[in-house]
Formats: C-alpha cells, sequence, structure tokens
C-alpha cells in the first residue's frame, strides 16, 4: 500500500467515524429523552475535547481542524449575544490560546496573558468547552428540525 492510498483509508475511517458520531447523536435526539439528551451533552463534550487535543496535529483539510474551526468561530460569534458575561470573551480567548494558535503556549502564559489564574484557567476552559458542546448540540437539533 503506498503512502497515498494509506492516507485515503485514513481519511476514509475519519470520515466514517464522523457520520457514526453524527447518526448516533441524531439517534439519541430523536429518542427524546432527558437522560440521553445529557449522555449525549456528555458525549458531545468528551468529542470537543478530544478534537481539542488533536487540533494541531491534524492536516489543516481535515474533518477534525473544519469541525473544531466551525465551533470555535460560532462561539466567538455568539460574544455579541453574551455582552452581559464580562468573562464569555476571556473562555474564548483560553481556548483559542491553549489549543488553537499554531504556538502552544503555557498555562502560566496563558493566564498571565488572560489576567487570570490557574484555578479560573481550567474552569473557563472547561466552560467553554461545553458551550462548544451546547453549540454543537443546538446545531444537531436545528439540522433535524426541519
Amino acid at each position: 500500500m503506498t503512502a497515498e492510498e494509506f492516507e485515503q483509508v485514513k481519511e476514509c475511517a475519519r470520515c466514517a467515524a464522523v457520520e457514526q458520531i453524527h447518526d448516533f447523536i441524531i439517534l439519541m435526539v430523536k429518542e427524546g429523552k432527558e437522560d440521553s439528551q445529557d449522555q449525549e451533552h456528555g458525549f458531545a463534550v468528551e468529542v470537543i475535547r478530544e478534537a481539542l487535543n488533536r487540533y494541531r496535529f491534524e492536516s489543516a483539510e481535515s474533518t477534525i481542524r473544519k469541525y473544531v474551526d466551525w465551533l470555535v468561530r460560532r462561539h466567538a460569534e455568539l460574544n455579541h449575544v453574551m455582552q452581559q458575561d464580562d468573562t464569555y470573551s476571556i473562555r474564548h480567548n483560553a481556548i483559542v490560546l491553549e489549543y488553537i494558535v499554531k504556538k502552544p503556549m503555557s498555562h502560566v502564559q496563558i493566564e498571565k496573558k488572560l489576567g487570570i489564574s490557574d484555578g479560573t484557567f481550567k474552569r473557563y476552559i472547561d466552560i467553554c468547552i461545553h458551550e462548544l458542546a451546547d453549540i454543537l448540540f443546538l446545531n444537531y437539533i436545528s439540522d433535524n428540525s426541519v
């Protein structure tokens, strides 16, 4: 198998995994059970956390990068809606600095840049990942409500 064929197989596997996750989430939403929604949200949080961890290692064309970029852009767009939340933009910047920027920064550097403590940084990252999951969850619901 050539390197090109291997990359094609790898991309097919990624696409299949994304489709399976999408189908699973749609199935859970259609069931309409509250506990399944909680499980789905928890699942979405873990998927997003894993995607963020892999972001820098993925190629620019990868599905993971495309989805993460879309989610982060949507999160940024919601900033104007969240004007009463003074920490929203700080949380957004924390995610971008932690996972998205090309040159990784240490937590200490990020905390200093944002003017927050270590505990606050970790809490903001968790909150922001949940917000990204909310965006993803609401997008799937709206896709299926038509």
